[in-house]
């Protein structure tokens, strides 16, 4: 809710107008409007910051399978299918607790990069 009104502080501002004389007032605002942009500015730039944790982050990761087939990435163990145990697989999909996995190279080919 604190959000709400710190995103609306250049509309309260305008209630400078009618406590101050205009001088004063305006500079007060001014330096409002100035510190609401560089706080929108923040917003906008922590909007764009790619997940990092969490299951969305796992796709698209390049991990080595286990002997169990299973793949450890930042401390948790997933079970991984395909069975593909001792493999570079890139995760393509989470369904339940198991991520959806296929050979690195495989992928690679399909993409025209040689390996």
């Amino acid at each position: 809710m604190w959000c709400h009104i710190l995103l609306t502080m250049p509309l309260l501002g305008l209630a400078l107008f009618f406590v101050l004389p205009f001088s004063p007032a305006l500079a007060l605002y001014l330096v409002l409007v100035l510190l609401s942009l560089l706080l929108y500015y923040k917003i906008m730039e922590s909007m764009q910051v790619p997940v990092a944790t969490g299951p969305e982050a796992l796709l698209g990761q390049v991990v080595t399978t286990g002997d169990d087939g299973s793949i450890r990435w930042q401390g948790e163990w997933w079970k991984a299918r395909p069975l593909l145990p001792h493999q570079r697989v890139r995760i393509v999909d989470i369904r339940g607790l198991e991520v959806q996995v296929e050979p690195v190279e495989a992928v690679e080919n399909q993409s025209g990069v040689n390996t």
